[in-house]
């Protein structure tokens, strides 16, 4: 449900540096109440809410030059946050890269 499952979900992610997007109207709960209270207030604090049929015009390529400005910045947030990752792990098996 989007108040349980859903939202457990975003938070990890979120708490992992992801840039999340929730689906607003692809989600459900045991009442519309349950549903209205976690799309308007918690899924902004920790993700990007969007409609399924925005999400399918972004997949289309069919996206507003500042959204894709948007998303373009949080991949290289993703990207430097996977690069920093990578750096923990070699540090903490012993292994440093180097460039030759």
């Amino acid at each position: 449900s989007s108040n349980c499952c859903v939202e457990s979900t975003m938070r990890t992610g979120y708490e992992k540096g992801y840039n999340v997007i929730t689906l607003t109207d692809g989600t459900a709960c045991a009442s519309e109440e349950e549903l209205d209270a976690a799309v308007r207030f918690t899924y902004p604090m920790f993700s990007t809410p969007l409609t399924c049929a925005k999400v399918a015009e972004i997949l289309k390529g069919d996206i507003p030059q500042a959204m894709n400005l948007k998303l373009s910045r949080n991949l290289r947030s993703l990207e430097t946050f996977e690069e920093e990752e990578e750096e923990e792990e070699e540090l903490e098996t012993g292994l440093i890269a180097t460039d030759l």
